[in-house]
């Protein structure tokens, strides 16, 4: 019995040192789960080297991670590194599509296109092309006297046309050119002379050439009238300066015609007057919007479109007004039919054409037929 005991103490004893040793072992290796998200509170020697770095942590110590701090560790450290990467992308390497529209876009006056305009042809109701500043700059604003011009760009430089007066002088003409945050300039065109012929017609009704004072009452009415449509300036549009034909029909008088109605001297034909039969529908040559219809003593049936900065277009004589104030017009939209209302000697369409409030040739901006 003793011998048996001295046995089974012998092995208890031995039990026991090996449950201590391995207890041992399982302290030593056993770390802090948090030490692998928690930055190093280790302190440097001030009397280290600059090579000298702290003493890393055991191999045994990553691999006794719980599972969850496991996971959640590596997420964190993604999420920082994707957004520095953001950060530090290059721009011209958007991160995603949304950031990509957020670029800056190219500025609005040079990616805008080119607009046709008519050829220079600096005379008495003709068009003055003046070129400008670069089209990098802001948009200028250009006057001829007090009325605003149309401006656009050709090629790397802003361009005015400019319409000029038939009763302009011979010579130097001035425009005054203002851009933004810039001193005013002044730019010097010169208007050569031209000669237009003489058309002699006569007149039945002798009070459209000399009118009594009630008619004269309503001119000057007309007149006022005229002129606000005449000088609109849009700014919100920037059309081209070509048409097409308003229809089809004989050229039966030129603009500028110097005319002599039953033999009195009277102002310059203004227009085109283009002949056809009563009823003749007319379309719109350009794209607009009406800003004024009705009858007028000299004029009759009118229309006045708008087609954006200073170009406007009128439309004289008319039988039937197919339009009203308002409406937007299409190219080849009918405005109305052809008719002999007003100061005529038979049915036509008497086209005007308006640039800075001037009336000008409108074969300058007519297509070719």
């Amino acid at each position: 019995m003793n011998r048996l005991s001295n046995i089974d103490a012998s092995r208890i004893g031995m039990t026991l040192v090996l449950c201590l040793v391995a207890a041992s072992c399982m302290t030593t290796s056993t770390s802090d789960p948090s030490e692998t998200t928690r930055p190093s509170t280790h302190k440097t020697s001030p009397h280290a080297s600059a090579s000298t770095a702290p003493p890393t942590a055991p191999a045994a110590t990553q691999t006794a991670v719980p599972p969850a701090s496991a996971h959640s560790a590596p997420r964190i450290r993604s999420q920082r590194d994707a957004k520095r990467s953001r950060l530090q992308r290059p721009r011209s390497q958007p991160a995603n599509t949304d950031q990509a529209m957020r670029q800056p876009m190219a500025p609005p006056n040079v990616a805008k296109p080119e607009r046709q305009v008519p050829a220079h042809h600096a005379v008495p109701g003709g068009i003055a092309l003046l070129t400008l500043d670069r089209a990098a700059e802001p948009r200028p604003d250009v006057y001829f006297g007090d009325r605003p011009v149309y401006v656009t760009r050709k090629g790397d430089y802003w361009n005015a046309v400019v319409g000029i007066p038939l009763n302009a002088d011979i010579g130097e003409h001035t425009v005054l050119v203002k851009v933004h945050g810039k001193a005013d300039t002044r730019q010097v065109f010169d208007v050569q002379s031209t000669e237009y012929e003489t058309q002699s017609l006569t007149i039945k009704n002798t009070r459209k050439v000399n009118p009594n004072p009630s008619d004269q009452k309503r001119i000057e009415q007309d007149w006022l009238r005229i002129q606000r449509a005449k000088t609109t300036f849009n700014r919100n549009a920037l059309p081209d300066l070509v048409m097409a034909w308003p229809l089809e029909g004989r050229i039966s008088s030129t603009f500028g015609l110097r005319r002599i109605y039953n033999g009195q001297p009277r102002n310059p034909h203004s227009g085109l007057d283009i002949a056809a039969p009563t009823g003749t529908p007319i379309v719109a040559p350009a794209r607009g919007t009406v800003i004024d219809t009705g009858n007028y003593f000299f004029n009759g049936n009118t229309v006045f479109v708008d087609h954006g900065h200073g170009f406007v277009t009128l439309y004289c004589h008319l039988n039937e007004i197919g339009v009203e104030v308002g409406d937007t017009l299409e190219i080849g939209q009918t405005l109305g039919t052809v008719g002999e209302t007003g100061r005529v000697t038979g049915p036509h369409l008497h086209l005007g054409v308006l640039l800075n409030g001037v009336l000008v040739d409108p074969l300058l901006l007519l297509e070719p037929r």
